[in-house]
């Protein structure tokens, strides 16, 4: 059964955190406790000596501390456990001196967006429950299950007051109510992620439920979403083109399908004689007919037309996230996830996964062929201008607002110059494009495609690429 994650939303006093974490046990899920990565900065400040003798913070030195600050919440004897680089720390964020300096750490702006990073990459894998007031709407928009908890003013009042009762404090009915109605306006009002309802989340009105009642309403909605999460429908789907690759199709397709986050693929298959389009179809009908889908083509048409095929079909079905992946292993699938991390969490309209962005990430390639495609690059990049390392890489995700605007039946090149051209087109539109280090890998098995005249269409054709960014009027981006 597919992992999911869910985000609780809601008002102040309707019992978000006491519904989740029973959830988060009942299912065997992690619990994400918000309050405990704050903890953590603030354990990690105290042992850097980022406060001052008066107590402040020294948020420049903070700030550039948090790309090495990473916390990760796990399941440790049925309890959610929290690790500062990779270090158990959930006794020791608990303690006085913590709780007496976390409060201005929580403040910083800079810390909520990197803490919201990390636990946006925590969603990824699945498996995670998280209460908050925005965690449908910016934390985790994409949650496979939201539910927005909410109850009367007074109702939540009410339960305040008795709460305090049971413990022997001083309550007053009429001021916990105009807390609580002061604390909606603020939450709501707020300008930085107001508390709302997101447009799919479920709402959960307890003002008349009991806790028997309530669990068992978030029982059958957690079922309901792992069946639908189970169906497999994606935001994303990889295009592989094939021309005899019958060693590696079904590897690939399974290692792809292996993955928490799903992919749907579509084989571009340029009429295979060792009958790869045959191994494709098997599998579409023993195991992946929901996700797994083919287009065959008669005869060698060429890479880029190939993925401009795929690109059409891709649109039309409404993907968001458009990859180009090879079939024989040399883009390993486990990169996929950072390739859609880099566009759906980050922002950015194309990632790419670069071999020369940290160096030179090659493995088991003739010298020749590694000097041929670095210096390919470091040619595009001399002559255009363009700024990306790896500018012949065939490992890609674009989002779908790229392909609407680039004009694909304007492309003119069907080799490994299509990879350039594409990118250098994204680029001179403006769309903004990261490069993920990921390490190539020579193929094991099957033939290579890469010709001389594959290489030659690619280097004269940087040329014409140049003339154009001087001269060609590009579109304007379309959403």
């Amino acid at each position: 059964m597919k992992k999911i994650t869910i985000a609780i939303d809601g008002h102040s006093s309707c019992g978000k955190s006491t519904m989740a974490k029973a959830l988060a046990r009942r299912v065997g899920y992690v619990y994400v406790d918000t309050g405990a990565m704050y903890r953590s900065v603030t354990l990690y400040a105290l042992q850097h000596g980022l406060f001052g003798d008066d107590g402040t913070i020294k948020t420049a030195e903070l700030e550039k501390a948090m790309d090495g600050i990473h916390i990760d919440q796990k399941l440790v004897d049925g309890k959610t456990t929290t690790f500062l680089n990779g270090k158990n720390v959930e006794r020791d964020i608990r303690s006085l001196e913590v709780s007496n300096h976390v409060s201005p750490i929580a403040a910083l702006p800079f810390v909520r967006t990197a803490l919201v990073a990390q636990q946006q990459r925590m969603g990824q894998q699945g498996g995670i429950v998280m209460d908050g007031r925005d965690i449908g709407t910016t934390v985790f928009p994409k949650a496979e299950l939201k539910i927005f908890v909410t109850a009367s003013a007074e109702v939540r009042a009410q339960r305040r007051y008795d709460e305090l009762q049971q413990k022997g404090m001083p309550a007053d009915y009429a001021d916990i109510l105009k807390n609580v109605e002061e604390r909606d306006y603020i939450d709501s009002h707020r300008e930085v992620s107001p508390l709302r309802q997101a447009d799919d989340a479920l709402l959960l009105d307890n003002s008349q439920m009991t806790i028997a009642e309530q669990d068992e309403w978030l029982m059958q909605r957690f079922k309901e979403a792992t069946v639908t999460a189970d169906s497999h429908p994606s935001d994303s789907i990889v295009i592989i083109p094939t021309y005899n690759e019958k060693e590696n199709i079904e590897k690939i397709v399974r290692a792809v399908f292996g993955l928490e986050k799903c992919f749907h693929i579509l084989v571009i298959d340029d009429g295979s004689p060792d009958g790869t389009a045959a191994i494709v179809k098997r599998l579409m009908k023993e195991e992946f007919g929901d996700r797994l889908f083919l287009v065959e083509r008669s005869g060698k048409l060429g890479l880029g037309t190939a993925y401009i095929t795929g690109f059409k079909w891709a649109l039309e079905r409404d993907y968001q996230y458009i990859f180009e992946m090879d079939a024989d292993f040399s883009h390993d699938p486990n990169d996929l996830p950072r390739l859609y991390a880099a566009c759906a969490d980050e922002g950015y309209d194309v990632a790419i996964g670069s071999r020369y962005v940290t160096g030179v990430n090659v493995v088991n390639w003739p010298i020749g062929r590694v000097l041929m495609s670095y210096f390919a690059s470091k040619y595009v990049r001399l002559v255009t201008g363009f700024k990306v390392h790896d500018t012949t890489a065939g490992f890609k995700c674009y989002k779908r607002r790229v392909l609407k605007t680039i004009e694909l039946d304007k492309i003119r090149f069907k080799g490994y110059g299509f990879q350039i051209e594409m990118k250098y087109t994204a680029y001179k539109i403006g769309f903004k494009i990261k490069e993920v280090s990921v390490i190539f890998v020579n193929r094991r098995e099957g033939t290579s495609k890469m010709s001389g005249g594959i290489f030659g269409e690619a280097f004269f054709g940087v040329m014409r690429l140049r003339w154009d960014g001087w001269t060609r009027k590009y579109p304007a981006i379309v959403e």
